[in-house]
């Protein structure tokens, strides 16, 4: 079946093809915003596909500076936590891409896994992204950080920023990861 509008045609089809393709479009690009803006589920999918890629590269390939294991240091005035906080965690690089990932634990004892995901500088000396933890389920409680790497590429030092669980402030403090030495 064929309309006719002035001098333009149109097949019935091609009306209902678009107009279905169109709504096919809209939902996708909902069902993916919906993904996007969970902060918690956009980082965590982002640490499994960083520990894949790392994974399947050879260790030839892998840039020193920004992988392996890494002492993660945090300062925080805070009831729930000690006020300086050491944990081990893994650094996984992919191109300009970082994520760090490890656990962490509350003053009562109790073990929270936490990660960072960023983007390096061009010149690879700066990271700035997200930080979170996996408290409160898929919504989780996160921040931004920023750390610059020192000169010799095993220590870097910044600062972490993000809401206060216990009152309407904006935490901030310092922030410092310390590469573990290998063993062989």
């Amino acid at each position: 079946m064929t309309i006719t509008l002035g001098p333009v045609s149109l097949d019935l089809w091609h009306i209902l093809s678009v107009g279905i393709g169109g709504g096919m479009v809209l939902i996708v690009q909902g069902i993916w915003r919906a993904a996007a803006t969970d902060v918690a589920r956009r980082i965590t999918a982002s640490l499994w596909l960083m520990r894949q890629i790392d994974r399947v590269t050879p260790a030839v390939l892998r840039h020193p500076m920004w992988s392996g294991t890494w002492d993660v240091t945090w300062e925080v005035d805070s009831s729930n936590f000690v006020q300086v906080n050491t944990h081990q965690g893994q650094l996984y690089r992919c191109f300009n891409s970082i994520a760090l990932e490890g656990v962490g634990t509350t003053v009562t004892g109790h073990e929270i896994p936490y990660g960072f995901v960023g983007r390096l500088s061009r010149d690879k000396s700066i990271a700035t992204g997200t930080w979170f933890d996996r408290r409160w389920g898929d919504g989780g409680y996160h921040g931004v950080y920023q750390v610059r790497v020192a000169g010799t590429g095993d220590h870097a030092a910044g600062l972490w920023c993000g809401f206060s669980e216990t009152g309407p402030q904006i935490n901030a403090n310092k922030l410092t990861w310390q590469r573990v030495p290998f063993e062989h």
